[in-house]
């Protein structure tokens, strides 16, 4: 299982890197980004040629504190991604990013019963491959949509009120949801 997945990636990167070797023009992106349809705002910035882009990512970066409650959660991507031309406005899109996200869950009422949720962290690495589409509404804008299928590992920690010991939870998993497609709203120049 692990040599076909090493070889997929391997190949998959092999065939990314050719679609490099076409780069001609400048290029830089900034924009917003929405992820699973929601009111998960990010901020998104790319730069390259017109045919391979880095991408930086600053995802969903939130903090709520409400009824005694803080929670706060974030990330950060960096990758790569390699575009073809589909047709006059459209853009396929390939690539892939390193993730790295946060989330802290914090209880602070002092009366409350033993099996009340009180702590949780969470840290979440991982790779997600990028797949989408590009249309250029004109020359300076862009709108996107792209699937994100993530493999990734995440360390919980949590805490109970009136418990002694820290709960810890390792795992590691692919995901495919409706929060793994970004969509996104492109200044270009």
């Amino acid at each position: 299982m692990k040599k076909a997945f090493l070889s997929i990636l391997f190949l998959t990167a092999l065939h990314l890197y050719s679609y490099a070797q076409e780069e001609t023009e400048k290029r830089k992106e900034a924009g917003i980004t929405t992820r699973g349809f929601s009111s998960n705002f990010g901020l998104t910035y790319r730069f390259g040629h017109t045919k391979a882009l880095w991408r930086v990512n600053l995802l969903s970066l939130s903090y709520n504190n409400r009824n005694n409650t803080d929670y706060f959660s974030g990330g950060i991507s960096f990758g790569r991604e390699y575009r073809k031309q589909l047709g006059e406005k459209l853009t396929g899109r390939l690539g892939v990013d390193l993730f790295c996200n946060y989330s802290l869950y914090d209880y602070a009422a002092a009366d409350s019963p033993a099996n009340i949720l009180d702590y949780r962290q969470t840290i979440s690495p991982g790779l997600s491959f990028v797949m989408g589409l590009n249309y250029a509404i004109n020359d300076q804008f862009l709108i996107g949509v792209e699937m994100l299928p993530k493999v990734m590992y995440e360390n919980e920690t949590m805490k109970y009120q009136n418990s002694s010991s820290d709960i810890v939870n390792d795992n590691v998993f692919f995901s495919l949801s409706n929060t793994d497609v970004l969509l996104s709203m492109m200044f270009v120049w």
